[in-house]
């Protein structure tokens, strides 16, 4: 049993003890969901178009992540305060919100702090990169405001897009075409479709891995109103999708590694699928068991982070 936090009652909190606690809350574990993205959307400007701007690229991994806190940060402020994570029985590290605000050990203020404050870095990062890059309202901005919008309202009011059964297209958009296309476009200052089907391998296994974590929380999601695609079609029919989510990712990696811009060592991306049929095998007998579903979400991240890396790689050395 975690001991109470009293950490706010004491003055003179070292600064290092709260930049710990605050990538503690933020997940930071799971950033990978947006570093992936960053350094993607760089190396295939890279491939493609010869350039690479330090500056630019730091400015958008470290943009992309402190979004990514603010959004987990947002989701389990909301679904605290919601009723959907309380009634969980089946938290773990992988799902089922934050421990720290369903067991009392911190209080929901210090998640609005944090939260706050990332949104804020968030910001400030994309204001230089418009500045830098746009010099004004352009490309930069609209982007940067549709992953604000998909992210933050994932589990806000008033759009609540994971309770209305849409949650899933959003994490799909927000870590995939749009932060690649990010990345890509300030290398390049161009936007090309080639991009946005590029991205579709990144946007696909980053859905699986929030797809698979809603398993374990149907039960509570479904009593508290949240109304995931997962509650919507039933555990038993959602490890279909999981399964067909999974193959047209791999078939995406195959096939643009026919695309005479990709080229083939893009086809090394297909090295984690021992890994992901294993995965997905697991979820297909244990979908009903959520405890026995955690080897197969974190094999799903695995995949997610492995194959990104692979990917990446193949861009830069082909």
């Amino acid at each position: 049993m975690m001991e109470k936090d009293n950490s706010e009652k004491v003055p003179g909190t070292p600064v290092s003890g709260l930049v710990k606690r605050y990538f503690i809350y933020a997940r930071s574990p799971f950033f990978s969901a947006s570093v992936i993205p960053a350094l993607f959307g760089t190396a295939l400007a890279y491939h493609l178009d010869d350039v690479f701007h330090p500056l630019l690229f730091v400015l958008v991994l470290v943009g992309l992540m402190a979004a990514h806190a603010g959004v987990n940060l947002a989701n389990d402020y909301y679904d605290f305060f919601l009723g959907v994570d309380p009634p969980n029985r089946y938290r773990s590290t992988f799902s089922g919100g934050s421990p720290f605000l369903v067991q009392g050990t911190d209080q929901p203020s210090r998640f609005l702090k944090y939260l706050i404050f990332s949104f804020a870095l968030a910001g400030l990062c994309g204001l230089v990169l418009m500045w830098l890059v746009d010099q004004g309202i352009g490309p930069v901005f609209w982007l940067a405001l549709a992953g604000f919008i998909g992210g933050f309202f994932y589990s806000a009011p008033p759009f609540k897009f994971s309770h209305r059964g849409l949650g899933e297209i959003f994490i799909l958009l927000c870590f995939g075409p749009l932060p690649v296309l990010g990345a890509f476009y300030v290398q390049t200052r161009s936007l090309p479709w080639s991009a946005v089907l590029a991205s579709v391998p990144v946007a696909l296994l980053i859905t699986n891995v929030i797809w698979i974590n809603q398993f374990p929380d149907a039960e509570s999601d479904e009593r508290s109103g949240k109304k995931t695609l997962v509650v919507r079609l039933g555990v038993k029919r959602s490890r279909y999708l999981y399964h067909l989510i999974n193959a047209v990712a791999y078939l995406s990696i195959i096939l643009l590694s026919l695309h005479d811009r990709i080229g083939p060592w893009f086809l090394a991306g297909i090295l984690t699928l021992p890994l992901s049929v294993r995965a997905s095998f697991i979820l297909h007998r244990q979908f009903d068991h959520p405890k026995e579903l955690i080897p197969a979400m974190a094999s799903t991240v695995a995949v997610q982070l492995s194959t990104g890396i692979i990917l990446t790689l193949a861009l830069i050395l082909a």
